[in-house]
């Protein structure tokens, strides 16, 4: 993958967050990933703030079953700038994939009963 192409005037970015939950007593742990929004005048400030915003997620909490949770910051998975204005119908990001079959792309396509949002 080649080099990001970064508008002069960017001024929003976004932050993939890596979370790890793991619950005292209890092998298993639980990862999120987190996407979030971050306001910045360059990429180093765009990572600054997420690693800040990703360490203020550290916390140790009591669960419904009186367990203890503790919640870790691991890192970042991506950070991307956002090229429109935030605005609607401004592109927030895009992927690229090459050479797809039409039973790829049509197996991308999802109906709105199968979108997260409609679960």
């Amino acid at each position: 993958m080649g080099e990001v192409f970064i508008p002069d005037g960017t001024e929003w970015f976004i932050g993939e967050l890596v979370e790890e939950f793991k619950v005292a007593g209890q092998e298993k742990n639980l990862v999120h990933i987190n996407t979030i929004l971050i306001k910045a005048d360059s990429p180093e400030a765009a990572y600054d703030r997420a690693l800040a915003l990703g360490e203020s997620a550290n916390r140790n909490f009591i669960n419904t079953e009186g367990a203890e949770v503790r919640v870790r910051f691991r890192g970042l998975r991506g950070l991307l700038p956002i090229y429109d204005r935030l605005e609607d119908g401004a592109e927030l990001l895009y992927e690229e994939h090459e050479g797809v079959s039409d039973e790829a792309i049509e197996a991308m396509v999802k109906p709105k009963e199968a979108l997260a949002i409609f679960r």
